[in-house]
């Protein structure tokens, strides 16, 4: 049997992230990291965990 999956209708992926980010930079660094931890993303420690390795750069690499 098939599971029937709800689309979004014209989701724009970057407005995501921007109200995602917003959001993220407005927390405090404790909240931030257990948001991640618990996404599975980041260890405890805040290392990126191997499978996001890939995708994820570091901040001081992003240009201002």
């Amino acid at each position: 049997m098939a599971m029937k999956m709800n689309a979004i209708p014209n989701l724009d992926i970057g407005e995501v992230w921007k109200k995602a980010s917003k959001r993220i930079r407005n927390m405090s660094e404790e909240e931030s990291l257990s948001i991640f931890v618990n996404a599975g993303i980041l260890t405890p420690k805040g290392n990126v965990r191997k499978p996001f390795r890939e995708v994820i750069v570091p901040i001081k690499l992003v240009p201002r």
